[in-house]
């Protein structure tokens, strides 16, 4: 059997399914489960009304190297007019809602 060896920045799907059984089969008596993530920081799930609320983290995003609009612009089929950086993440601010098939 193989087991997990590192943590991922953010699995908010295996965050929220993780809350639901403590506090819909284990019975968890308050209304908020915060768990600590090495990755994530604290991260909050409140249960209101039946529902349940992960407060995700928040990112900062800056600027990218104007150089990687090229490498952008391979993968996504335009070239970005903006692109930023976030911590693990980029988002890329195009001209058009076109959508774009590359075939290889």
């Amino acid at each position: 059997m193989v087991y997990p060896t590192t943590e991922v920045d953010l699995c908010g799907h295996a965050t929220l399914t993780t809350a639901y059984v403590l506090f819909d089969t284990l019975d968890y008596p308050d209304s908020e489960i915060r768990f600590h993530s090495i990755k994530s920081g604290l991260l909050t799930i409140s249960k209101i009304n039946g529902m349940l609320c992960l407060d995700f983290p928040t990112d900062t995003f800056d600027l990218a190297d104007e150089s990687l609009k090229s490498t952008i612009e391979k993968c996504i089929g335009t070239k970005p007019t903006e692109l930023f950086k976030g911590k693990t993440d980029y988002i890329a601010i195009i001209n058009s809602e076109q959508r774009y098939q590359t075939y290889y």
